[in-house]
């Protein structure tokens, strides 16, 4: 029987970041681009790649995370 992690998320795929991965995944890479876009993506990024129940989505938000755009936004911040 597999035990469920109480960190994860209940809600996935249900919740507000899986919405947001869904939407970015897609997206023109112009939309990457937009200096307002980067925060979201990046909370995003740390929600799944922390709390996500499925592994894959986590092991890619992680690898995604190491991107430097998003490395040198978290640098400035």
């Amino acid at each position: 029987m597999m035990r469920r992690n109480p960190e994860r998320c209940k809600s996935w795929p249900d919740c507000t970041c899986a919405d947001k991965w869904r939407l970015y995944q897609d997206a023109p890479a112009e939309l990457f681009e937009h200096e307002s876009a980067e925060p979201i993506i990046s909370a995003m990024l740390a929600c799944v790649a922390k709390r996500c129940p499925d592994r894959r989505f986590r092991d890619r938000a992680t690898i995604q995370l190491m991107h430097p755009v998003l490395t040198e936004a978290e640098r400035l911040q």
